[in-house]
């Protein structure tokens, strides 16, 4: 027993917490952009990421190496930060946003208009999935494709430079050989997370929770067409796995 209690003071402390704790103010951020996917995703990061920290802690066989004030002091910032938002923010904007697409009888063009979006860009990949278009060349077809949805395209006078959907914009350029290039990477980085034993490291659950919350985001939006987010997501995957393969070796 003592042996067990001075091997746990060695260790360091996990960072998964910080995963919990930088989600607070994220999503008070993305609230205020006005972005309802964002927010519900975010929303459900949040609450998904706390669900599994207190999971795993409860059925931890080890204790913790958390320092008690590390938790209390956690605890204390993210309720000051949500009573601070919520009794000094103007959330009337967002409940606005939020109306548009849960009542009926409110005409949202922006849903509306994803969804006609939708229909062309599968129309597309149903003529170019083999040998795809070119990587950046949907832009330069698609307006051939919104020519049958006056709503979206209006003459011209609207120009669409992504799909809205990157599970669908990805193979219409890349064909069905770059699509199975990238799941044959994305399989190998799943079948080594399940070999190393993702689940016993806690940080690398939470990373490759974020990461899933951004390709569902994929589906609705074009996240994976900016480089920035891009590359941050591919570096968080490979750290990930590192995490996972250095915390194995310990």
């Amino acid at each position: 027993m003592s042996y067990e209690r001075s091997r746990r003071k060695l260790e360091r402390s996990s960072p998964a917490v910080l995963f919990v704790l930088g989600a607070m103010p994220m999503l008070l951020a993305v609230i205020y952009t006005f972005s309802r996917g964002g927010t519900v995703l975010l929303a459900a990061y949040f609450l998904l990421a706390l669900g599994v920290f207190v999971l795993h802690r409860l059925l931890s066989r080890q204790g913790t190496t958390t320092h008690p004030l590390v938790t209390l002091s956690v605890t204390l910032m993210m309720l000051l930060a949500l009573g601070y938002a919520v009794s000094l923010l103007d959330f009337r904007r967002v409940e606005q946003r939020f109306d548009q697409l849960l009542k009926p009888e409110i005409k949202d063009v922006s849903y509306t208009a994803r969804l006609e979006a939708h229909l062309a860009s599968t129309a597309m990949l149903g003529e170019h999935w083999r040998r795809g278009v070119g990587a950046g060349g949907f832009r330069f077809l698609y307006p051939e494709y919104i020519k049958q949805h006056p709503a979206i395209y209006q003459g011209g006078r609207l120009f669409w430079e992504h799909a809205h959907n990157d599970w669908l914009q990805i193979p219409i350029e890349l064909g069905a050989a770059g699509g199975l290039l990238l799941l044959a990477g994305a399989a190998y980085w799943l079948c080594a997370l399940f070999r190393h034993r993702v689940w016993r490291d806690l940080p690398a659950v939470l990373l490759c929770l974020g990461l899933a919350q951004t390709l569902v985001h994929a589906t609705f939006d074009f996240p994976l067409q900016n480089p920035a987010i891009l590359t941050t997501w591919c570096a968080l995957a490979v750290l990930a796995l590192r995490h996972v393969e250095l915390d194995e070796a310990r």
